[in-house]
């Protein structure tokens, strides 16, 4: 606004084709503004996501403002292929990114210049079963409107038991496997291996702490991640009364393989750890 009052200011008395620009100039200003009054639809932020439940399509979103991005939050079984389609309704194009984190860089992005209208992206998700964002947003400035977002994957689980039937015939042969059976006896149930994204087949797949080191006044131990994965790692003095307490947050990226945390432990104190797939 001070730009704009001193442009004014300078060339106030040139005439009426500068009030024309001036005007114009203040039509653009206007165009890049909220519509007053009108609550925005969806979340700008992926903290504040709309959360998109399985099954669900359709989910309609208005893009109010050039600068606006609409976050949605979804689902995601591991190791089986997941569909995310944005449909342009009044909306002249649109861009769209996928995150597995709130914070930090997207890990694909697509738009409707870059890919057959409707935008469409396919993708497998190689970690965990876990929720990741998707964020909307207009293709080039000034450009508003309406879409719809369509994200579909075979997340049916007939039995009920908490794994998609899909992944259990993939590793398990069949949909018969109980979830707190241990198909490869690795001492971590079918269940919390479909949770974390390892592999119920596989006895060398299991999400379990693999060495730990320890020196003067610290500790340091590793684990097996998945991709896209986020770990909170715990501690406890006493195994017998548990009491375990969260030292810290890990996330992991694009690609699996070995993780670490380094522990700052005081002289002469016994400490406990756990690793927990969130």
């Amino acid at each position: 606004m001070d730009r704009i009052a001193a442009d004014g200011a300078a060339v106030a008395d040139v005439g009426g084709a500068v009030l024309k620009s001036l005007f114009m100039l203040a039509c653009g200003i206007v165009l890049a503004l909220p519509v007053a009054g009108r609550a925005d639809d969806h979340g700008n932020d992926p903290v504040a996501a709309t959360w998109i439940a399985p099954g669900i399509t359709g989910i309609v979103g208005q893009i109010e403002m050039d600068t606006d991005v609409d976050w949605f939050r979804f689902a995601a079984p591991p190791s089986l292929v997941i569909t995310i389609q944005v449909n342009n309704i009044s909306l002249w194009d649109n861009a769209f990114t996928l995150r597995a984190f709130a914070s930090g860089g997207g890990l694909r992005d697509t738009n409707s210049v870059h890919t057959p209208f409707p935008s469409r992206m396919v993708w497998t998700n190689e970690g965990g079963a876990r929720d990741f964002y998707l964020g909307v947003s207009g293709m080039f400035q000034f450009t508003t409107g309406t879409y719809s977002v369509a994200i579909s994957t075979n997340t049916a689980d007939a039995d009920g038991d908490g794994m998609a039937d899909g992944w259990e015939t993939t590793y398990l042969g069949s949909t018969a496997a109980a979830p707190g059976g241990d198909a490869d006896g690795d001492g971590i149930s079918n269940l919390d291996e479909y949770r974390s994204g390892t592999l119920p087949n596989q006895l060398a797949s299991g999400l379990r702490i693999t060495n730990l080191v320890r020196s003067a006044g610290q500790a340091v131990f590793g684990w097996p991640a998945v991709a896209w994965a986020t770990y909170r790692v715990e501690s406890t003095t006493n195994l017998q009364t548990g009491g375990w307490v969260p030292l810290d947050w890990v996330e992991h990226g694009v690609s699996p393989g070995p993780a670490a945390y380094l522990d700052t432990v005081p002289t002469n104190t016994i400490r406990h750890y756990r690793v927990v797939f969130e």
